[in-house]
């Protein structure tokens, strides 16, 4: 996924709410848009280096920049909870998760029992037919926190909604239908994902429930640059 937009580089004064953070660009402080909900504590510090893209003057909106990439211990981390959905249709057209191959058609944002789960897949091939449920309902995670420069964790704050995803999936399992959760690693730096159980231990134990159930747990990390995020390569789940 490319950044079409102007990007400038600025420095993080403070997170004033949930979505707005006060940045300095040269010698000016002005307001940005925080595209994530987490806390992103390790990411958005006093005087840490980030990437703002500019996005004018547009009616009824309060900030002008919005904040794309954080400077992390290795390199870029793209804090954007958006990104993980667009490049996941990505990899889905480009073939590049094996566990989806077959489906034909994708659609977003579908309700299932209390859960509005992420996607929807379906319209198997002839051959795919014989061996993968007809429908597969898939749950997609942002991930920014690696720790000790190994570990990819989620969730970086407590989750009830993450968990009441999770048992939904099971019960998609459970009905026949296909079900995964895929965490996407916004940086390149993870050796391999597992739950941050010390922050939620009621996701982790979901977490495992899910995969005892037959629920696939999927774990990819991503290559980040300046003007670009790609969905690299998967890497081990451990539970």
């Amino acid at each position: 996924m490319e950044i079409q937009g102007s990007v400038h580089t600025a420095v993080f004064i403070r997170r004033d709410n949930r979505f707005t953070a006060t940045v300095k660009i040269g010698h000016y402080l002005t307001q940005a848009f925080v595209p994530n909900s987490g806390r992103l504590e390790e990411l958005l510090r006093l005087g840490r280096e980030v990437l703002v893209e500019s996005k004018g003057e547009i009616p009824g909106r309060k900030t002008a920049y919005e904040i794309l990439f954080a400077k992390g211990a290795k390199g870029w981390v793209s804090v954007d909870s958006r990104v993980p959905n667009k490049l996941f249709m990505e990899a889905f057209k480009d073939r590049k998760i094996p566990v989806f191959w077959g489906y034909q058609n994708v659609k977003p944002e579908v309700s299932y029992r209390k859960s509005r789960l992420d996607f929807c897949l379906s319209g198997l091939t002839e051959e795919a037919a014989e061996r993968k449920p007809e429908k597969y309902f898939l749950e997609i995670k942002s991930v920014t926190l690696v720790k000790d420069g190994r570990a990819a964790l989620f969730p970086d704050a407590p989750t009830e909604r993450g968990s009441r995803h999770l048992s939904d999936l099971i019960d998609a399992k459970k009905e026949g239908y296909g079900a995964g959760i895929l965490f996407c690693v916004q940086r390149p730096d993870a050796l391999y994902f597992t739950p941050y159980d010390e922050n939620d231990p009621l996701f982790g134990r979901m977490l495992r429930l899910a995969k005892e159930a037959g629920v696939n747990i999927m774990a990819y990390r991503c290559l980040v640059d300046e003007k670009s995020v790609i969905m690299d390569r998967a890497i081990p789940v451990r539970l």
